[in-house]
């Protein structure tokens, strides 16, 4: 038999069996005889008649209101069947519940809420929904009940810091990837912060020092500008240093970057303090070089220097371009020389000099018997001198209009052109050279090249010996015939 309450409803159905039970039992069952102890209230479903408990629908018009019920009232529940409202306060179909001031949301997966779920969570608002806490509680996680990492609170210099609660090793340190667990940062030591790769560290950073490849492996560090790959390079197998190159031959190897400019420049601004370099063998027993400059340009139109010493200061007598000087009482202080140093057809030099040259001793000239052979006396001496012509003049630069040549002061010598004449082997083509006003260091310098005759007096002076020495004996030979002549004019006179 079914029993119909078309007005009552379910609620007044219970409320009367509630009445009516009220002064004989203390519990209710519907579809039950042995109703739950601790419940009010217990429905039970049989096989022939399925069903269940359908509350009361109702429309709601927002969470802050009471509508359409007289009042809030705390533990009333309800199945809401429209959207309403205006956020933050929108209704939309499904069951609430009222807390005594606002109806909440019973929480359903497919509508956005409070709660957070372990399968995921969709329609949040960034502003509003978060993890975290809203006190000075610093955020902690944990896995195997064991913490961490910690979000910080505090004040606004303090807060939001995220600490790890461990330090992490080189295979796994503390942040790394799923998917590359020995690859990342951790914790050496107090103040001293690890980075590795493949289980290996490469970096790491401490209080006093950066260090790279502190384990000492095979490790190459590179740093790469905009333009330059391999702006600096450490090999770490060969420990070599490159810049511009990732093939270190030297243990500095610098290449050039094609820039025309003094590719590197060191200066010292300070007017007492420290020197510029310095390159030092202080191992006795060493042989090698110390330093070199080099120079492969084989063309004129540039003094390609492979060292250039300059003096740029326009006053006092201090600045010297180069300063050689040897300590030891057998070595050189200053050497130059060049491949046709001995060939009488080159034009070079060994040491050119564009001004006065002049020192303290005399010039020497190597004359040791042991360095001659075929020697023998000059013949002619005084003959071949009497051909040659000293003359006074002053220099011309009309065909030489930039070199440096003082045309304001007498000079006398000879003319190598009649010199060549008669002694063709003291004169050569020598080359000279336009002169710079001043030296500025500029990258390039050019100059002009003029092949002139030049003579080498000095040489001359074997021939002056000889021809006095002829002269000598020529007066030896007239003073002697003058001598008998004086004697047969006396002995003529006595007879008379």
């Amino acid at each position: 038999m079914k029993l119909y309450f078309q007005k009552v409803g379910i609620f007044g159905l219970i409320f009367l069996f509630a009445l009516f039970y009220q002064n004989t039992i203390a519990q209710v069952g519907v579809g039950t005889t042995n109703p739950n102890t601790n419940a009010v209230l217990e429905v039970h479903s049989s096989p022939g008649a399925v069903g269940g408990l359908l509350l009361p629908s109702v429309a709601l018009s927002s969470t802050d209101s009471f509508l359409p019920l007289s009042a809030h009232v705390a533990g009333m529940l309800v199945y809401n069947t429209v959207t309403a409202g205006s956020a933050p306060n929108i209704v939309t179909p499904g069951y609430y519940f009222n807390n005594g001031s606002n109806w909440v949301r019973i929480a359903d997966a497919s509508v956005p809420n409070d709660d957070w779920t372990v399968t995921g969570n969709n329609g949040l608002n960034a502003t509003n929904n978060f993890i975290g806490t809203l006190d000075g509680t610093n955020l902690r996680f944990r896995t195997s009940n064991t913490e961490a990492f910690e979000i910080s609170s505090g004040n606004a210099t303090n807060r939001g810091k995220l600490r790890a609660m461990t330090d992490g090793t080189v295979s796994l340190p503390v942040y790394s990837w799923s998917s590359d667990t020995d690859t990342g940062i951790y914790r050496v030591g107090e103040n001293s912060l690890g980075v590795s790769t493949n289980g290996n560290e490469r970096v790491r950073v401490g209080n006093t020092e950066t260090v790279f490849n502190e384990s000492g492996n095979n490790y190459d560090v590179r740093i790469r500008s905009g333009a330059r790959e391999n702006m600096f390079f450490v090999r770490g197998s060969t420990n070599r240093i490159g810049i511009n190159t990732n093939s270190p031959s030297n243990v500095i190897d610098f290449r050039t970057t094609g820039e025309n400019i003094w590719l590197t420049h060191w200066e010292n601004n300070h007017g007492n303090n420290g020197g510029i370099g310095q390159f030092i063998h202080t191992n006795a027993s060493n042989g090698n070089r110390v330093l070199m400059g080099a120079t492969q340009y084989t063309g004129s139109a540039y003094i390609a220097s492979a060292v250039i010493g300059l003096a740029l200061g326009t006053s006092g007598s201090g600045g010297r371009g180069v300063n050689g000087f040897s300590n030891s009482n057998s070595g050189v202080g200053t050497y130059g020389g060049f491949v046709g140093g001995t060939d009488p057809f080159s034009t070079g030099w060994a040491v050119y000099a564009d001004g006065w040259a002049g020192g303290l001793t005399d010039w020497l000239n190597v004359s040791d018997l042991r360095l001659k052979r075929e020697v023998k006396t000059l013949e002619g001496a005084l003959s071949k001198i009497l051909e040659l012509r000293g003359v006074e003049y002053y220099y011309d630069k009309t065909n030489f209009p930039d070199v440096n040549l003082d045309t304001g002061t007498k000079k006398i010598g000879f003319i190598a052109q009649e010199v060549e004449r008669v002694f063709p082997f003291l004169v050569k083509n020598s080359n000279i050279y336009s002169s710079p006003q001043k030296e500025n260091g500029s990258l390039t310098e050019t100059r002009n090249t003029y092949n002139v005759k030049t003579l080498s007096y000095t040489t001359l002076i074997p021939v002056l010996v000889e021809a006095i020495k002829e002269q000598e004996q020529k007066i030896k030979s007239q003073n002697t015939r003058i001598e008998k002549l004086e004697n047969l004019v006396n002995q003529l006179i006595n007879k008379n």
